[in-house]
């Protein structure tokens, strides 16, 4: 069985083409089951008809898959629910790869490294200082997964601080899904990368809406989102309320 990949998305197609391009360079590209997860909230736009677009230019072995509207807040939905569908695979590794977050051509020979030290996880971005859990280019055995995808319920996606509240000690995570999961294994340590070989560069999105975004078509967009990155002022121009947002580290050959 492949290994597994999962992207989720939601309206940001102009990203998702970039991380593409830094998954593409990797020589596993091929080796991979590439799972894009598209969150069509049900109140807000979820960018369908680019998604696809966006996909067109990549080939076969990255499948897209619309998560179906529903009333729960934030992305942890359509994440928790890509990983319960990656555990009753039977892939060995399961990846997770969010649509802003680009990787370095090393990215996937790391984690099977690390992977080999036995972790509760390993996470290929900037050590937050916790150690606990960051999903900044992540990497599961899939047996792992278990005991997060029994919260996969109703009741948690529903009232996400009230279901951690009544299910796990006080903790100084937050309640969506990097929080839960830093709950669930509260007390082990991820294995970090160290340099980072995964960098985040959201500087806007659902969860930072005061970000400016790059207007236009999907290729004016993609054009801007490079500009931005690679340009220590262009980018401070635009981030708003995301202050560790830094200009792209990770290169290839894509600019």
């Amino acid at each position: 069985m492949r290994d597994i990949l999962i992207i989720p998305t939601f309206n940001r197609p102009e990203l998702l083409w970039l991380c593409l391009d830094y998954i593409s360079a990797c020589p596993e590209y091929g080796e991979l089951d590439i799972k894009v997860y598209l969150d069509a909230h049900y109140k807000r736009q979820s960018r369908l008809n680019e998604t696809k677009e966006v996909l067109k230019k990549f080939n076969d072995n990255v499948k897209l898959y619309v998560r179906q509207p529903n009333g729960y807040r934030g992305n942890s939905y359509n994440l928790m629910m890509a990983y319960s569908d990656a555990f009753h695979s039977k892939a060995e590794y399961v990846f997770m790869v969010e649509d802003d977050v680009m990787i370095s051509s090393h990215f996937f020979e790391w984690h099977k490294q690390a992977q080999l030290v036995n972790p509760v996880c390993s996470v290929a971005g900037k050590n937050p200082g916790h150690g606990v859990y960051c999903s900044i280019g992540v990497c599961f055995n899939r047996e792992m997964l278990e005991p997060i995808v029994k919260h996969c319920v109703h009741e948690y996606f529903k009232d996400m601080g009230g279901y951690c509240r009544a299910n796990f000690p006080p903790s100084p995570f937050g309640t969506e899904q990097d929080g839960l999961i830093a709950r669930v294994f509260n007390g082990k340590k991820a294995v970090w990368a160290n340099p980072p070989e995964a960098q985040h560069i959201g500087w806007y999105g659902y969860n930072r809406p005061h970000g400016i975004r790059p207007i236009g078509n999907l290729n004016d967009k993609y054009k801007k989102v490079k500009e931005v990155l690679y340009n220590k002022e262009e980018l401070q121009k635009c981030v708003k309320d995301f202050g560790d947002i830094e200009p792209l580290k990770i290169a290839i050959d894509c600019k």
